[in-house]
């Protein structure tokens, strides 16, 4: 093996580690460090480098730039949080073009099993506060439960991740 192959395999295993910290952060704080998503920013340069196949990376930073932008538009509106716009666009930065659509899909899938989750867990709550009642009436005493969507975006981009040590 060369030295660039083992480079850029640890660079993805890097890449791993950033994404899975993330994740934790944000099931346990709700909360996506900036330096996680930088880190990851810092580290595609060096990615495209030693990478023992050409890499696309002005498609990639295009396909990231539009990611941004919809997640920009999505966060000025409520629906995502800044730090997920952020790890996602960082995400998409290292699938590129081959690999955001299926990054997406695995995120999309794994976002959807989170929010029923939460569904699930606000109805046992009312449930639990006023049994069928609770269940037809809204409790404001009940906060709306919260996603944790790093953790999705964590899954897709851990799909892409694997996709590229494969190659």
């Amino acid at each position: 093996m060369t030295t660039l192959f083992l480079a850029n395999q640890f660079l993805i295993f890097c890449f791993f580690a950033m994404i899975i910290f993330a994740a934790i952060n944000d099931v346990s704080r709700f909360c996506i460090p900036n330096a996680v998503s930088l880190g990851l920013i810092i580290l595609y340069p060096l990615h495209v480098l030693v990478s023992p196949v050409p890499i696309d990376w002005l498609r990639s930073l295009m396909m990231a730039g539009v990611v941004f932008g919809a997640g920009f538009v999505l966060f000025s509106r409520g629906l995502m949080g800044g730090g997920d716009v952020k790890l996602l666009t960082a995400a998409a930065l290292w699938a590129g073009g081959g690999l955001l659509l299926p990054l997406l899909v695995v995120m999309g899938l794994v976002g959807g099993v989170l929010a029923a989750l939460a569904w699930l867990l606000q109805y046992a709550r009312r449930y639990r506060a006023g049994g069928i009642a609770g269940l037809l009436m809204h409790d404001p005493a009940i906060a709306a439960p919260k996603v944790p969507y790093g953790v999705a975006i964590a899954a897709g981009a851990g799909y892409a991740g694997i996709k590229l040590l494969a190659s």
